[in-house]
């Protein structure tokens, strides 16, 4: 049991300058390796306040976070519908927000069960509408340039809301067991800057299918459970352990994203169906460690 009260409180400013990644850095490096103009991986900056009470047995903090990104550039690699060529994409000045709140509490439920409950909730979305420029692969001549019109999108990056409980009971001779629950709530698919181009939305079938191109896309919501049992060979210094878990309800979507790549009509072109992967019914997983 946690019998020491403790209140305290922290807040932690900060500001990072991220180093860019090779691919984000050259347009087409195995021909002309032509650097992007201004490449950066951009900073990120942040403040964070969080407040701690344990007392009699329960352990309870919250968390309140706010910051972004700023000055981020990214080089996309695909076959261009509109110009007919292998491009390279290169968007630059890319800027997020995000502002999230962490609530967590655990407790001892009589001398061999604890229960413990967190609840997460993050809101991410571009800041802007970065600037786009399109090379051909072969030669780098400029295809097109301007906007995307990315801001007030979810960057697709954390579900939206974490709801997470979970059970564990520890018995005589090294036996403990445990089982957990969680929501995933408001998944967001990671918005394609090609889609949200003017260039795109005039070549649109129609105006209805423009709007579906360039509205920002959402997974259904996902229930999954968890359940585990372990034995400790105190003597021996061995631990064996068995853990089951898997997707028991809603959407088995756990990675999907839009495709950079344009079909042709009659009309005019449409987007490319989502990619989307899906997760097993469930898994298991069995571990057994040693300590010398």
């Amino acid at each position: 049991s946690m019998l020491e009260y403790i209140d305290s409180f922290s807040k932690v400013e900060y500001e990072n300058q991220l180093v860019p990644e090779y691919d984000d850095l050259y347009l087409a490096p195995q021909n002309s390796a032509a650097r992007v103009a201004g490449s950066s991986g951009g900073a990120d900056y942040g403040v964070r306040g969080e407040y701690v009470v344990n007392y009699e047995g329960i352990a309870a903090r919250i968390e309140v976070s706010a910051g972004g990104s700023r000055g981020v550039s990214r080089v996309l690699r695909y076959y261009d519908d509109l110009s007919g060529y292998y491009a390279d994409m290169e968007v630059t000045g890319i800027s997020t927000r995000r502002v999230g709140v962490d609530v967590s509490v655990e407790c001892d439920v009589g001398e061999m069960w604890t229960l413990s409950g967190a609840l997460s909730c993050l809101r991410e979305v571009y800041a802007n509408n970065p600037m786009v420029r399109i090379y051909a692969d072969s030669d780098g001549e400029l295809l097109a340039q301007g906007g995307s019109a990315l801001r007030g999108l979810r960057t697709g990056s954390t579900p939206s809301l974490v709801a997470k409980s979970r059970l564990r009971g520890y018995f005589a001779s090294g036996w403990s067991v445990g089982c957990s629950a969680s929501v995933l709530c408001g998944r967001y698919i990671e918005p394609n800057p090609l889609y949200r181009m003017e260039r795109v939305r005039v070549n649109s079938s129609s105006p209805e299918e423009a709007a579906a191109i360039s509205r920002g896309q959402k997974l259904g919501n996902t229930v999954c459970a968890q359940m585990s049992l372990s034995k400790t060979f105190y003597d021996a210094g061995v631990v064996v352990s068995l853990s089951v878990e898997g997707v028991v309800a809603g959407d088995r979507t756990y990675y999907a994203y839009e495709q950079m790549r344009l079909r042709h009509s009659t009309d005019g072109y449409v987007g490319a169906p989502l990619k989307r992967m899906y997760s097993l019914p469930f898994t298991a997983l069995v571990s057994i460690s040693y300590t010398l």
